[in-house]
């Protein structure tokens, strides 16, 4: 594991060569850099860990978020991305955990309206006129 500067997925593969191939960044985290790069800015003080005594470089919410968008978009087990990001298993773990929360916690009010000023008739009606499915939401 201390060779993940060096040798880690997200040192020399998605720093070396995706962030300049849009379509093989799509392709490996299923959103594009500009997305990658807004969940980064609303998430990022949420996972983010001052350098302490006993860990001098702790990683980065970039890396953490990438582990995290991987594991979503590949179903890969946590030792795969432990060898390929050169980080614990364990630890993936917890990465993982941290960053789903924090996803959950500032993606929900985006994107998912407050059910309470949700006219469902309206939008049954809706789904009705498009989709020709009576009843539905």
């Amino acid at each position: 594991f201390k060779t993940r500067v060096d040798e880690g997925f997200f040192e020399v593969l998605i720093k070396g060569h995706l962030n300049d191939n849009k379509k093989k960044f799509r392709d490996f985290f299923r959103l594009n850099y500009d997305q990658f790069i807004y969940i980064l800015s609303l998430i990022k003080d949420d996972i983010s860990l001052p350098p302490s005594n006993r860990v001098k470089k702790p990683i980065t919410p970039d890396e953490k978020l990438a582990v995290t968008l991987r594991y979503l978009a590949t179903g890969e087990s946590f030792r795969s991305l432990s060898f390929a990001f050169r980080i614990s298993h364990s630890y993936i773990s917890l990465i993982i955990k941290i960053t789903l929360s924090a996803l959950k916690k500032h993606l929900t009010p985006i994107f998912l309206p407050d059910i309470t000023t949700v006219d469902f008739n309206v939008k049954a009606s809706e789904f009705w006129t498009k989709w020709n499915f009576p009843n539905c939401i």
